[in-house]
């Protein structure tokens, strides 16, 4: 008789275990969500940085019928589209990367310590863009305010537009990787 009940007990308790571990997320389905958070983060940066491109190099190449044409409007809006250019070329270029690579790496997540190992580096890399942002926003901020040519002044507010969103953008990455 204490047999059965000793089976019957071993049983139900491998089940209710069963049922417990099927409520929490395994490791294989939080590395889909980490995959899955780094594409969409870097396809969003993908498109920010298209438009960077496309604006940049409109202010390079074409001067817009509605702008002033006086020499320093001119030169001041050929250094915030050189910015943009820059940033958004730079964009478009790391967020390529990560996305042909997301295939590999996803196969390198071989278990929950590597998992967790590359959601701290992902956060740690993301927090120190943040800090790097605020210095680009400074100096940005600087050029634009003091710069001493109309030139100057327009890359100087080409950095600021560009680092604010990604101060936000890098922000962002680095709460998403902490939980």
């Amino acid at each position: 008789m204490r047999l059965p009940l000793a089976a019957a007990l071993l049983a139900l308790s491998l089940c209710t275990a069963g049922l417990a571990r099927a409520d929490e997320p395994s490791w294989q389905s939080e590395r889909e969500e980490f995959i899955d958070r780094r594409r969409a983060l870097m396809i969003g940066l993908t498109g920010w940085g298209v438009a960077n491109v496309l604006g940049g190099t409109a202010l390079l190449v074409a001067d817009p019928p509605w702008a002033p044409r006086d020499p320093a409007s001119r030169s001041f809006r050929r250094g915030f589209g050189a910015m943009a250019l820059l940033y958004g070329a730079l964009n478009c270029a790391l967020a390529a990367g990560t996305l042909a690579t997301l295939p590999s790496f996803r196969d390198s997540l071989d278990g929950p310590t590597e998992l967790h190992r590359q959601k701290r580096a992902s956060a740690d890399v993301f927090v120190a863009n943040v800090g790097l942002d605020m210095f680009y926003l400074l100096v940005g901020s600087g050029l634009w305010t003091r710069g001493p040519s109309p030139l100057s002044r327009g890359v100087g507010a080409g950095i600021v537009v560009q680092s604010a969103p990604l101060f936000a953008f890098d922000l962002a990455g680095s709460e998403l990787y902490r939980r």
